[in-house]
């Protein structure tokens, strides 16, 4: 089968939804498909990256890599729709898996193509607390437009399944939870004490590890409050925040007013090869968002037998889970406590940590999530 996947970002470019899209291609093409990827990227090319699947970018100039800018979403949707038509002809595409609805979903639905699609709704497309509170009706609008001819709509977690049933009931029997993935390969032979070491971390440290765009949906300030009192407890910490984005001014001025930059290290982007790496130097992963669609870092870290201390109400309740692979909480004493148990009480940590890797490695590993998407594309074609 010739898969066409689109999505607006890939790594380094956005979030976790560019990450799920690059790895789902990767799987699909292990699995004997034909993949093309349709993206943003520096200039317009085609490469393959591996056996069976090939990237193909379009030249957008996007320079801003946390968030996709008006005038860089208006020449994605002049340039994308006109590629997605060559590519499937010159590729006899089978079957096309637009990702995210208001972007892809959209530059394949002003393509006027007839091909059967599969939608991959992610993140803002189904609710974000930060974002289009005023437009959300008629952004439901557009979407009701986009998901009428779709055959099936994918949520990523049973948080977004539950937010998608509700704005658009109609198409209830449509909605497939098939969740973000990981590869296993990357952490299967980490060790923590190595990976302290060859970070060059303090070993007598417990590390606070956050991984995600520094924007304010991830909540970032109420991070810094829970870092100083931690601080204040006298717990024996060092805070790495990975990532880039608007905020990361603001924060680090907050930081030197709350009197704990000394404890904290500001990373931008790493490469998806050097990350798990961090994840395995880490002793708990920390991130407060308002909402998470699904939550990949989270995964990642999991995977990398390090617990995580996360919001509730977001796609990772699905495999954050109190007592066994860390915690969800709902306020700041809850982080804070959460938090100290975890580095405190070293049995209940190991026991964590062991159970993270153990219950998300297989089930959530890049190659059997593919054959998820792969049944439902034989199911349409």
């Amino acid at each position: 089968m010739n898969v066409l996947l689109i999505n607006h970002e890939k790594p380094p470019i956005g979030g976790g939804g560019g990450v799920f899209t690059n790895l789902l291609g990767k799987g699909l093409a292990a699995l004997g498909q034909k993949v093309y990827f349709l993206t943003i990227g520096a200039r317009d090319d085609i490469i393959e990256e591996a056996s069976g699947y090939f990237v193909i970018t379009i030249n957008t100039n996007r320079k801003n890599y946390a968030n996709i800018k008006f005038d860089n979403f208006l020449k994605f949707l002049i340039k994308f729709p006109s590629a997605i038509n060559r590519i499937i002809k010159d590729y006899n595409i089978d079957i096309v898996n637009p990702h995210f609805i208001h972007t892809a979903g959209l530059a394949n639905y002003l393509s006027g193509n007839k091909l059967n699609y599969i939608i991959s709704a992610l993140g803002a497309d189904i609710y974000d607390p930060t974002r289009y509170k005023f437009i959300r009706f008629f952004m439901n609008m557009l979407s009701e437009k986009i998901l009428t001819d779709s055959c099936y709509i994918v949520l990523s977690s049973q948080d977004m399944y539950e937010r998608a049933a509700a704005n658009f009931p109609q198409f209830k029997s449509k909605l497939k939870i098939i969740p973000h993935c990981i590869n296993k390969d990357l952490y299967v032979n980490l060790d923590k004490s190595e990976s302290k070491k060859k970070l060059n971390l303090d070993a007598e440290k417990k590390i606070i590890l956050t991984v995600c765009r520094l924007v304010d949906r991830k909540n970032l300030n109420t991070a810094l409050d829970v870092i100083a009192e931690l601080i204040k407890r006298g717990c024996n910490i060092e805070y790495l925040l990975i990532g880039a984005g608007p905020q990361k001014n603001e924060l680090m001025q907050k930081s030197k007013i709350l009197n704990i930059a000394n404890y904290i290290k500001f990373l931008n982007y790493i490469s998806d090869e050097q990350l798990p790496l961090y994840y395995s130097a880490a002793d708990v992963f920390f991130l407060p968002s308002y909402h998470e669609a699904f939550g990949i870092a989270a995964l990642e870290a999991l995977a990398a037998k390090t617990p995580a201390v996360c919001s509730t109400n977001s796609g990772w309740s699905d495999f954050i889970i109190n007592y066994k692979t860390g915690f969800v909480c709902d306020d700041f004493d809850g982080y804070v406590n959460k938090i100290y148990e975890l580095i405190t009480y070293k049995k209940l940590w190991t026991e964590l940590s062991e159970q993270a890797a153990e219950y998300v490695l297989e089930k959530y590993d890049y190659r059997n999530i593919a054959k998820e998407y792969l049944k439902l594309y034989n199911s349409v074609k």
